[in-house]
């Protein structure tokens, strides 16, 4: 019998390897792909409320720009945030009573009330909400905002510290 030198193939082992990597990449590919759709529907379950965010957001800066004390307080569950200016910082010498911000958790809303008694409806399907007058560890005066839209399962949160007129 002649041997063959020029015969080119693959050995069996070069084969197994060749599958075992090829194997490796599909594994990794189909983790990447599992993760990127299951943030692809979360991000489209939290974008459902983010028009909620916005609406509340462009109003609560423009009042945080206006006035220049905040005062939070929670009766019977509603919570009241009320920013107004304050000659000293103080409650006692108010010289602009400014706006109110009520949370009402059976209401699920956030609606503005003026001086002059009007109320707008700044924010629908709010889970919870949570205000925070002056944080200490924030070096201006400011109110932190901590927003949860939505129902339970897809609700979207955010946190945000809105500093107070300081000039």
């Amino acid at each position: 019998m002649k041997k063959l030198k020029s015969e080119k193939g693959i050995t069996l082992i070069s084969l197994i390897i060749y599958m075992i990597l090829v194997a490796a990449a599909l594994g990794i590919l189909g983790s990447i792909t599992n993760f990127m759709y299951g943030n692809t529907s979360k991000f489209k379950s939290n974008s459902r409320y983010s028009s909620e965010f916005d609406r509340f957001n462009s109003i609560f800066i423009k009042d945080t720009q206006k006035y220049n004390h905040a005062v939070v307080t929670v009766e019977s569950g509603v919570v009241k945030c009320t920013l107004n200016t304050s000659k000293d910082g103080s409650d006692e010498n108010i010289s602009d009573p400014g706006v109110v911000y009520i949370y009402t958790p059976s209401k699920r809303n956030i609606v503005r009330k003026s001086q002059d008694g009007v109320e707008l409806e700044v924010a629908r399907n709010v889970y919870s909400a949570s205000f925070k007058a002056n944080d200490p560890t924030k070096n201006k005066n400011g109110i932190n905002v901590k927003l949860t839209i939505g129902p339970g399962g897809e609700a979207s949160e955010q946190e945000i510290y809105y500093v107070l007129k300081f000039w």
